[in-house]
């Protein structure tokens, strides 16, 4: 009886052990599957914040930053969006306060 149950109960414990190494052996070369972002949408992130943060010194690159409101990335995009409405608000502002000036 002894030697019987030791049977059992190595069937049961040595069971999942053996049913890891199994589930291990069937994935897919690559690993799990975990997909990375193409490196074109994550490349661009950080130039159109670069753009975004450096329009504060020169309208100019807020200009530029309207490149990015088609991007995929999304941070990009809001950056590029953000760009956008800075810019056309500083020539707004700049072209009142000139015209107030001729007066």
């Amino acid at each position: 009886l002894v030697g019987s149950e030791m049977c059992i109960r190595d069937r049961y414990i040595a069971s999942p052990a053996q049913e890891e190494i199994d589930i291990m052996d069937r994935l897919p070369e690559g690993g799990l599957g975990i997909v990375s972002p193409s490196d074109d949408t994550v490349d661009q992130a950080f130039p159109a914040c670069a753009m975004f943060l450096t329009g504060f010194f020169c309208i100019f690159p807020w200009v530029v930053g309207a490149f990015y409101l088609k991007s995929k990335n999304k941070t990009a995009r809001t950056a590029g969006i953000l760009s956008v409405i800075l810019a056309l608000t500083s020539l707004i502002v700049t072209a009142v306060w000139f015209f107030s000036l001729r007066k």
